[in-house]
């Protein structure tokens, strides 16, 4: 089947069989295994799983990092396979936006200049640069901070910056990988909103890679992934932190007990901020509903 034309314009990514195996023999290790997947124009698409479950390379399958072992990678019509260097690095400059669980700025650069560095690889320069880049800014509500340095951002408008930052050349599609690991709740629900109302208005296709739950309500879809392979169900191998509320193996051994029932999280962080006080997370209405639902 020829995919260097694909007839259907309303899918922004496809993949059809695709597989990267990283190693040779008996030292190989599968990390996505054989997955299919639609992807449409303007959905939000959540991809959860625990860690190791192959997320990342799945993103950066998607995204034209890296080369697939074997199968089909189609961005906007076109297969990956068989194109050149150039090629790939101008689908990853101009048709593809990039959104990292650490925001990644220049810190010796300003907000406005950490976007237009962006355009300026894209062949935006000057005046237009700097026009586009603070009207994006302005977009993320950082109107009045579009001088500063990261390090007189907070690590939400830090991440507001990287958002703009991957707009700029005006992506079709934007991939996230875990965005909102190094932000506090209020501050990581903010971001995907913010990246969900984006989408919608202007029809962009966003793929979020997260373990994080807290934001699986935003998503027009959320797939989940274990051993690299695409499950149509939540794993029963995996429970919710109540103070975190992310995914955590139930083989972990951190921790504790509360009221006749054991409570699992993610680092001891989380544990000790429970025995602190148990009942400000055990009585949460949500967490046992959200527990049920996952199988």
């Amino acid at each position: 089947m020829d995919f260097e034309q694909h007839d259907d314009i309303d899918r922004a990514v496809e993949l059809y069989h695709a597989t990267k195996v990283y190693g040779s023999k008996h030292t190989s290790v599968v990390a996505v295994n054989d997955v299919s997947l639609h992807v449409e124009l303007g959905e939000i698409i959540v991809i959860m799983g625990p860690s190791g479950s192959g997320k990342t390379t799945l993103i950066q399958l998607i995204g034209a990092l890296l080369t697939p072992t074997s199968g089909d990678v189609i961005i906007n019509g076109r297969n990956l396979n068989g194109l050149s260097k150039k090629e790939l690095s101008r689908i990853r400059r101009e048709e593809i936006g990039f959104v990292f669980q650490s925001p990644n700025l220049l810190s010796a650069l300003t907000a406005i200049q950490n976007v237009e560095v962006v355009l300026n690889l894209a062949g935006v320069k000057g005046a237009n640069a700097r026009y586009r880049a603070e009207q994006l800014l302005k977009q993320m509500g950082l109107g009045e901070r579009v001088n500063h340095r990261p390090s007189q951002l907070s690590g939400g408008e830090q991440q507001r910056v990287a958002i703009a930052r991957a707009l700029a050349n005006n992506p079709q599609i934007i991939l996230a990988d875990e965005p909102t690991a190094n932000l506090d709740s209020k501050t990581g629900h903010e971001v995907i909103r913010l990246l969900r109302n984006i989408a919608k208005e202007q029809g962009k296709t966003i793929i979020i890679a997260t373990h994080d739950l807290r934001i699986r309500d935003l998503a027009d879809r959320v797939l989940w992934l274990e051993d690299g392979k695409i499950s149509v169900r939540w794993s029963d191998g995996f429970i919710i932190d109540p103070v975190c509320l992310m995914l955590v193996n139930r083989s972990s051994e951190i921790v504790t007990t509360y009221e006749g029932k054991t409570f699992h999280f993610c680092t001891r962080k989380c544990k000790e901020r429970f025995e602190e006080n148990p009942a400000a997370y055990a009585n949460r209405g949500f967490w046992e509903d959200l527990n049920e639902n996952m199988h």
